[in-house]
């Protein structure tokens, strides 16, 4: 995809889980569980996906995903899955 004078891909990160009470506000359970289910503690799951801009001046990368700071507690809470694509430093963008 272009936007301006930058060519925009994706790169997906992680994935992790979050209340989906929290995530749809005043829309009932009822109607989200239809299309996104919810684990036994009520969460959903979702994603981090970063967006790669490239110009032929600039390459920026725009939100890193979850990282790797979260303790053990915290992962545990918001179900952090192992990174699935490789670390940024160790992948080839699209340059």
């Amino acid at each position: 995809m272009k936007v301006g004078p930058y060519e925009l891909s994706e790169l997906f990160l992680d994935r992790f889980r979050l209340d989906g009470g929290a995530m749809f506000g005043a829309v009932p359970k009822t109607l989200w569980s239809r299309l996104i289910p919810a684990d036994e503690e009520n969460r959903i799951r979702l994603a981090c996906r970063s967006i790669v801009l490239k110009s032929p001046e600039r390459l920026a990368l725009v939100d890193l995903g979850c990282g790797d700071k979260f303790d053990e507690k915290k992962r545990k809470i918001y179900e952090i899955e192992p990174q699935l694509a490789p670390r940024l430093e160790q992948r080839a963008l699209p340059i």
